[in-house]
């Protein structure tokens, strides 16, 4: 899939008629998830992403090198909101868990199962909960 049709799936989920709006709201969630993942899963969900959406999942090379060192950074599904919300410059967590849920269907679409279980496998409950229904 390529960019433009990943944030117009993005789009269609959510509602959203502005492609600048899309963009910032995937890559607030693309981001976000990225934070929780290990290294590993990281790269795995990177392999599946179109080319144009690969710099908004990319991290630098010190955030991997404290990935690697001190391991994904583990938050809450409270927590995983509020950096979405903070990150898209939404007005609170109801519309960061609408947009983390639309995020989250159209990438899920583009990862092979099993790289979508895995995902799942490294969130905490309640945020697997939301993976997972979305």
């Amino acid at each position: 899939m390529k960019d433009d049709r990943f944030i117009a799936s993005v789009r269609r989920e959510l509602g959203i008629k502005d492609d600048a709006y899309a963009q910032v709201a995937t890559q607030a969630v693309l981001k976000t998830l990225r934070d929780r993942l290990t290294e590993g899963q990281s790269q795995h969900v990177e392999s599946h992403l179109p080319r144009e959406l690969k710099p908004m999942w990319a991290k630098s090379l010190n955030e991997r090198l404290l990935v690697m060192a001190r391991g994904p950074q583990k938050m809450t599904k409270k927590e995983f909101l509020s950096r979405v919300q903070t990150r898209s410059h939404v007005a609170n967590n109801k519309k960061s868990e609408e947009l983390a849920r639309g995020v989250f269907k159209v990438l899920k679409e583009q990862l092979p199962e099993a790289d979508a279980d895995d995902v799942a496998g490294q969130l905490p409950r309640d945020l697997k909960n939301m993976w997972r229904s979305a």
